[in-house]
């Protein structure tokens, strides 16, 4: 998933980020965009992307695709759908499970019915040829397009007092129910959760939150920070991975809130430590 983060609105700040442009005017702050993949399970992230606050979340999820292969399940939000994105992710025999939005229309395939929930449809769209691929048309001038098809398995189902949700995926074996596969399409709110922490409760302060994400009035320190950020984030919830380990527990049933306090009052006695054996 993507998100955005903040920073003082300085000079230096805007040219190298900008700031995002609304209905209403400019946002108050330069904003810098993170895609990142997360294991569910620990909450760490494998890996984040970078850039400026309008660059697509799909073109900047390609590169963390690296770090996936055969067998590997990935969650995403609606904003990642496209037949394009799915047949790369699938280059890769990477799996996928993602929410459809509504202004998507699938039709069942012949012989399967729209009613049952639980069908298998076939989407088709237009996309760019890269460069190196481009073909010749039947008069001989480049084709800069072409046609993606794909056949996914589409899953309805409604929990009441929510809105009626629609999925997509390449598992198209019957052997996982549709149940199955939205009860797993849940788990991608952990990412919320954990983005939620990183920007709320790991970047506040003892007197309250920030105005900002990071500090810094520069380009590169912002982007130390960013970095830092993360690193900072992916020790804590590996202390907690291996702290709920030894202890046969979930380690989404801890709270990260508490864990940092808990780190942060054991901070002193670190450096004690170090400071006995250094002498």
């Amino acid at each position: 998933d993507g998100t955005l983060l903040t920073m003082p609105d300085t000079k230096e700040n805007r040219r190298v980020f900008g700031r995002m442009e609304t209905p209403r005017g400019r946002a108050a702050f330069p904003q810098l965009k993170m895609v990142a993949l997360q294991d569910v399970h620990s909450h760490r992230f494998r890996d984040v992307i970078f850039r400026r606050w309008k660059t697509p979340e799909r073109e900047m999820a390609l590169p963390l695709m690296r770090h996936l292969g055969d067998g590997d399940l990935v969650l995403l939000d609606r904003g990642f759908y496209a037949a394009w994105f799915f047949e790369a992710l699938r280059a890769h025999r990477i799996h996928f499970l993602a929410r459809v939005p509504a202004s998507v229309k699938l039709r069942p395939i012949q012989g399967m019915n729209r009613k049952s929930g639980d069908y298998l449809a076939w989407i088709e769209a237009p996309t760019s040829i890269p460069l190196p691929e481009k073909q010749h048309g039947p008069t001989g001038r480049p084709r800069h397009r072409r046609r993606i098809g794909m056949l996914l398995r589409v899953v309805h189902y409604h929990v009441r007092g929510f809105k009626p949700v629609r999925l997509v995926t390449s598992l198209l074996v019957r052997d996982i129910s549709a149940i199955e596969l939205a009860i797993k399409y849940h788990d991608r709110w952990e990412i919320e959760l954990a983005l939620d922490e990183l920007k709320t409760h790991q970047s506040g302060t003892a007197q309250g939150t920030l105005k900002t994400v990071f500090r810094s009035h520069r380009p590169r320190n912002v982007m130390q920070e960013a970095f830092g950020l993360v690193a900072a984030y992916n020790l804590i919830r590996g202390a907690m991975d291996h702290a709920a380990r030894q202890h046969s527990i979930d380690p989404k049933l801890l709270s990260f809130v508490d864990s940092v306090r808990v780190i942060e009052h054991m901070l002193p006695r670190m450096r004690a430590a170090v400071n006995w054996s250094c002498e």
